[in-house]
């Protein structure tokens, strides 16, 4: 069995910087450049470990870029469908004792500080081919058994439950679902369910 290590960033980064993670409609990610970004985000977020954020759950990357940023800051991820009435994300989130912050925000602020840049400057690949993070390794480095998520049920049997799922789970549900459906460098996943 595959373990996983609170290194795994680094060591995707040291094995997959240049190839591509991410197309979408505007815009094309390699993993250096969508850990890169997502790194310098989490440099914006006023956000202590372990706090739980509300995060509105839109089809796109910027959500994916946030859950990243918020595992960098070592914070909980609590995602939200966007659809939902106020009242109910306020709700949901008091049931777990989440602020609702502004993501939308945020991104903005992000986007005007960091137009188009080129975030390759963050890692570098020297000539042996030895990965060389210019960010503090511990920053980037994880614990398997912390929380990562917050994820509600959909209520079907009459309430919504709080399902706590840690950053071990999501990398395990990867690996399996890879297991299962394997994919390899060139392919593409779409990414269609809400």
């Amino acid at each position: 069995m595959f373990e996983v290590k609170k290194d795994i960033f680094s060591k995707i980064l040291e094995s997959f910087s240049e190839n591509y993670l991410l197309f979408s409609e505007n815009r094309n990610w390699t993993f250096g450049e969508f850990f890169g970004e997502s790194f310098q985000l989490s440099k914006y977020l006023d956000i202590e470990p372990k706090e739980r954020v509300a995060v509105p759950a839109y089809n796109s990357e910027n959500f994916l870029k946030i859950l990243l940023a918020l595992w960098f800051k070592k914070a909980i991820a609590v995602p939200l469908n966007s659809s939902l009435p106020v009242y109910k994300r306020k709700e949901l989130l008091t049931k777990v004792g989440c602020k609702e912050n502004s993501f939308e925000e945020m991104l903005g602020i992000f986007s005007q500080h960091f137009p188009k840049k080129n975030f390759k400057n963050l890692y570098s690949i020297d000539t042996e081919k030895k990965f060389n993070f210019k960010i503090n390794k511990e920053k980037i480095s994880i614990n398997t058994k912390a929380w990562g998520t917050i994820i509600f049920t959909s209520g079907s049997s009459g309430f919504e439950k709080a399902v706590v799922h840690s950053l071990g789970n999501h990398i395990y549900n990867a690996l399996g679902s890879n297991a299962f459906e394997p994919l390899n460098q060139g392919d593409r996943w779409l990414l269609s369910l809400p």
